[in-house]
């Protein structure tokens, strides 16, 4: 929790940032998102540190680089196909999805489940 304060209020940037993301966005689309994309970076790092993990940042519109965030979308496809209005979904629809997915045994686990996985670490 105080990490996560950390990088959003502390970050040395931040006040440049909204400057910049106040002004028209055509005008300084280009400077502010080198400022995001440094900003994260930085932030990234710490968090790697804390964690005592790595992690990067995948190209926009790259979707080989983010394997595990394509897949969930596909296993959430099964039950919410492309273009179906969201707003019409109840939360009992999503917390059985969310059942359905979290107890699904996953190769990348050894074939655990995400909850066991969950609950071993805890």
């Amino acid at each position: 929790m105080g990490m996560a304060s950390e990088l959003t209020y502390e970050c040395p940037n931040c006040r440049r940032l909204m400057a910049l993301c106040e002004k028209p966005f055509a005008t300084s689309s280009a400077k502010a998102q080198e400022m995001v994309a440094s900003a994260q970076q930085r932030g990234l790092t710490r968090v790697n540190e804390a964690l005592g993990c790595s992690s990067y940042f995948a190209h926009a519109y790259h979707s080989w680089e983010r394997g595990l965030n394509e897949n969930t979308n596909g296993l959430i496809r099964q039950y919410f196909p492309k273009k179906m209005d969201l707003r019409d979904v109840s939360r009992d629809e999503i917390a059985f999805v969310e059942e359905r997915l979290a107890n699904r045994p996953r190769k990348t686990l050894d074939f655990m489940t995400p909850s066991e996985v969950t609950s071993q670490m805890l």
